[in-house]
C-alpha cells in the first residue's frame, strides 16, 4: 500500500511538472547500426521508396557527400557516392519512382543550391536553383504533381518554405512561395498525397511543428500542430499519412525522436538510446525509421524496426509521454 501511494504521488508530481519523468520504454522496437565509418558525422538519412537502400550525407571521405547504401551492405562500408563533385553535399530527397535525387549542395561560401542527378548516382548533374540564397532541406512530393519543397531565404527575412518544379536538365523556372517572411521555417515534409506540408517554425515563439494545406490554387495559412515547451524540428511524414516523426530537444541538452498522429494527437516517445537521436526518416512500409544517433559513440545512421507497434501503450507510459511532450 505504501509503495502504491508513492507511485501515485510520483505520477501526480510528474503531471504537475515539478520533477522530471522517466522515459517511456521502447521495447517493441529493434535497432540496427547501419553505418560506422565517418570523419565527423553521418546525417540526414532518407529511404529509397522501394525500401532497398538509404541515402545519407557522410564525412567518411573527409567532406560531407551524399551516399546511397543498400540494405545488407556491411556496416563499415559507405555504399555508392551519388556525384563526383567537389562541393559539400548536406541533404538529399528522392523522387517517388526512385529515378532521380535532388541534393542540397554548398556550392559557394555564401549560398547553397539544389542539384538533380539520377537516383542511383552518376551524370547528368544539373543545377536546379540559382541566386545568392540558401536553398536547403529538400523534400520531393510523392503526390500527383512532381514538386520539391525546400527552405530558403530567397523570399526576405528569415527562411520560408518554397516549392520548385525540377525541370529536367534545365534550371528550375516554376517557384511557389509557401510561407511568409519573418520566421525561421525549415525542414518541410509532404503528406503522401502532396496536399499538405509539415515543417518546423519559430512563428509561435519556440520551434514547433506547423502544417499548410493546398486549396487548389495556393497554400493556406500555417496551422500549429504541436505545443509545449520543448523545441521540435525536422519532421517527416509517414508514407501512409498516419504519423509524423520529429526530433525534440531535451532538458539535458540532447535530442530524442517522437511521433504524433497526422492530426497532431497522441504524441509518444520513439527513441531514447543516445544523447543525440535525431533526423528521422520513414521507410515506405511505415514500419522502419532511419535516424542519426550517437548511441555507439559517434553520430552514425541507425535503423529502428517495429514502428507499427505502439511504444507507450500502457497508462504509466502515456502519463510520462504526456509530461515529456
Amino acid at each position: 500500500m505504501i509503495r502504491d501511494a508513492r507511485i501515485l504521488a510520483a505520477a501526480a508530481i510528474a503531471l504537475a511538472g515539478l520533477v522530471p519523468a522517466a522515459r517511456p520504454a521502447s521495447a517493441a522496437l529493434s535497432y540496427q547500426q547501419f553505418t560506422s565509418l565517418n570523419l565527423g558525422g553521418d546525417d540526414a538519412p532518407v529511404w529509397a521508396h522501394d525500401g532497398s537502400a538509404v541515402y545519407y550525407s557522410s564525412r567518411a571521405v573527409g567532406f560531407p557527400y551524399v551516399f546511397r547504401k543498400t540494405l545488407g551492405t556491411p556496416m563499415d562500408q559507405t555504399g555508392t557516392r551519388l556525384t563526383g563533385g567537389s562541393f559539400d553535399e548536406y541533404q538529399v530527397t528522392v523522387s517517388a519512382d526512385d529515378q532521380w535525387a535532388v541534393l542540397c549542395v554548398g556550392d559557394s561560401l555564401a549560398s547553397r543550391h539544389l542539384y538533380r542527378c539520377p537516383g542511383t548516382g552518376g551524370p547528368p548533374l544539373t543545377k536546379v536553383t540559382y541566386g545568392p540564397f540558401y536553398d536547403i532541406d529538400p523534400d520531393w512530393s510523392s503526390g500527383a504533381t512532381s514538386v520539391v519543397a525546400f527552405a530558403s531565404n530567397r523570399g526576405g527575412a528569415g527562411y520560408q518554405v518554397w516549392t520548385v518544379v525540377p525541370n529536367g536538365t534545365l534550371p528550375a523556372e516554376v517557384y511557389t512561395q509557401v510561407t511568409d517572411a519573418g520566421h525561421a521555417d525549415s525542414h518541410p515534409s509532404f503528406s503522401p498525397d502532396g496536399q499538405k506540408i509539415v515543417f518546423s517554425s519559430d512563428r509561435s515563439g519556440g520551434s514547433q511543428l506547423f502544417t499548410v494545406t493546398w486549396n487548389g490554387s495556393s497554400w493556406g495559412a500555417p496551422a500549429q500542430l504541436t505545443t509545449g515547451n520543448s523545441e521540435k524540428a525536422r519532421p517527416d511524414w509517414s508514407a501512409d499519412g498516419m504519423h509524423i516523426a520529429y526530433e525534440v530537444a531535451t532538458n539535458h541538452g540532447g535530442t530524442e525522436i517522437w511521433m504524433v498522429d497526422g492530426d497532431g494527437s497522441n504524441a509518444r516517445l520513439v527513441t531514447s538510446g543516445g544523447s543525440y537521436d535525431a533526423r528521422p526518416g520513414w521507410s515506405s512500409d511505415g514500419n522502419k525509421l532511419a535516424f542519426v544517433s550517437d548511441r555507439s559513440g559517434a553520430k552514425y545512421i541507425w535503423l529502428a524496426d517495429g514502428m507499427t507497434t505502439p511504444t507507450a501503450s500502457d497508462t504509466w507510459g502515456r502519463i510520462k509521454a504526456l509530461y515529456r511532450r
